[in-house]
């Protein structure tokens, strides 16, 4: 029996706020103004189930994270994460912690396909779509063919934060305006890979952050 029975989560109608737990030990509250998560067992063209995969969708707008810390580049407020996605592989046991689904998952060779990824948090506004795993560290791994809006802003608030130097940051986006020209897309519009690899995410040509395991 699966441990991911058909479910939904209508949206909520006042604001939302779950903990996390970081490895500092501080526990910060993250609140949002309004969350749907939808889950369902997959199912192929013929309505047939899809052994083992489940289809998510997840929508939250208005994320705000109350930290002692600002988040780099970003900022603690988000505006909306909008998620589409068909999650593979998923074991079929019950009473598992989620350390023990995810090393499961991932030793079974799950994968996360990502059929419309939409992040709008501070300058970053992206849309996306790829597959996802866990690499043999725990890290995520895998890429995304994104569209990037205002890479311009985006690729200043990384060099105002210290993510990337002026230097690369100028030559990378003297790139970036190139390619978004040869695409043919609006002047502040590129589509770009985002890949996740060896514990480095990868916007374009930038290395931007280091990916620490996920447990």
């Amino acid at each position: 029996m699966s441990i991911f029975p058909r479910a939904r989560l209508a949206a909520l109608p006042s604001t939302s706020r779950i903990s996390t737990l970081f490895t500092s030990g501080l526990e910060d509250s993250i609140a949002a103004e309004r969350l749907q998560l939808h889950t369902r067992p997959a199912t192929d063209d013929t309505g047939s189930p899809i052994i083992a995969s489940y289809d998510i969708a997840v929508q939250a707008d208005g994320v705000a994270v109350d930290s002692l810390e600002v988040m780099p580049v970003l900022g603690n407020s988000m505006e909306l994460l909008l998620i589409q996605a068909r999650l593979r592989d998923v074991p079929q046991t019950r009473h598992v912690s989620a350390i023990e689904l995810l090393q499961a998952w991932r030793e079974d060779g799950g994968t996360l396909a990502l059929s419309d990824l939409v992040v709008k948090w501070g300058p970053l506004n992206l849309a996306a779509s790829g597959e996802l795993s866990l690499d043999a560290l725990n890290r995520p791994q895998g890429q995304l063919d994104a569209r990037v809006t205002d890479f311009e802003g985006l690729m200043e608030a990384m060099v105002r934060d210290g993510v990337v130097k002026e230097n690369e940051a100028r030559i990378a986006l003297a790139g970036l305006v190139l390619v978004s020209q040869f695409q043919g897309n609006r002047s502040d519009e590129v589509r770009v890979p985002v890949i996740m690899q060896e514990g480095r995410l990868f916007l374009g040509p930038l290395a931007i952050a280091k990916l620490e395991p996920l447990y």
